[in-house]
């Protein structure tokens, strides 16, 4: 599900890794669907086929698993449907919008039996960890029990929080940050 992009890579990386075949293309601008449909067909030597609308893709038999690389605010719905309709499901992050959102992923995904697997770019980098860090070593203290805070490069001087300012985008590679805090 979405083919510019990161759809794009994900394309590709299914092309590589002989285990796999893609048997449908889905996104709703048909000239650059079709197009990656041929690109898939030449490369695999099987024609995908193509939808505009995931709920007809998600029909089909014989899929295994479901690739979103859509907008974002379409993240936990398309993951819902796809685990509904039987199928693992591999979802760009942000894989939600808020903790009701992922308890809704979490909760199909153990009604159905279904796998739902998201990436964390560079989550294990020196980097990444030295994050983690910054609100121990200040004793900052936390009520809640996630906070989620995307972080943009180009967006900086949006940063205004000195934590955020000083501190996690000066060094982190990748645009995210977790802090789970018990």
């Amino acid at each position: 599900m979405g083919v510019n992009s990161r759809g794009a890579e994900h394309i590709r990386g299914f092309l590589h890794d002989p285990r796999t075949e893609i048997r449908a293309i889905v996104d709703p601008d048909e000239e650059v669907g079709q197009k990656r449909v041929t690109e898939i067909a030449d490369k695999q030597g099987v024609r995908p086929e193509f939808f505009k609308d995931i709920r007809d893709a998600l029909e089909m038999k014989g899929i295994d698993i479901v690739s979103s690389a859509t907008p974002n605010h379409w993240h936990a719905l398309m993951g819902i449907w796809a685990m509904q309709a039987g199928k693992d499901v591999y979802i760009e992050k942000p894989i939600c919008h808020n903790i009701h959102e992922g308890q809704a992923l979490v909760a199909t995904a153990a009604k159905y039996g279904r796998q739902c697997q998201t990436e964390a770019d560079g989550m294990l980098s020196r980097e990444y960890r030295k994050g983690f860090e910054v609100p121990a070593a200040n004793k900052v203290s936390f009520d809640l029990l996630h906070v989620n805070v995307t972080l943009w490069e180009r967006n900086r001087d949006a940063c205004r929080s000195e934590l955020v300012k000083n501190h996690i985008v000066d060094f982190m590679g990748d645009h995210h940050a977790t802090i789970q805090v018990c």
